[in-house]
């Protein structure tokens, strides 16, 4: 039992992103999963918890030939209760590039 009263545990969160370039098409857009870690009382809260996370990490960079690089938080695409002993919330544990979007089945 925490502090605040609440039984709480780890959840993973699969989180994904969606890299715009400049003026490129469509089919060039990047995708990232993002597997992060999330301390929660129900996987419900768990997912809440993870798209916050999302929407805070969009964000806009200039590439090194000056184009525009947008990061858009597609969405959460898989929570699950990992029963792990003491980690850092927040904390990713797996990343991924590619050039097509996840499959949200894997």
């Amino acid at each position: 039992m925490t502090s605040d009263g609440h039984n709480k545990t780890w959840y993973s969160a699969r989180l994904v992103f969606r890299c715009d370039i400049g003026n490129q098409p469509v089919p060039s857009d990047i995708y990232e999963e993002s597997i992060r870690l999330i301390r929660a009382s129900n996987e419900a809260e768990a997912s809440e918890r993870a798209a916050a996370i999302g929407r805070i990490n969009e964000r806009d960079e200039q590439s090194s030939v000056g184009e525009l690089v947008r990061w858009r938080f597609v969405g959460v695409v898989e929570v699950q209760d990992l029963l792990l002993p003491d980690i850092a919330d927040g904390s990713e544990v797996f990343s991924r590039l590619s050039r097509t979007e996840p499959d949200p089945e894997l």
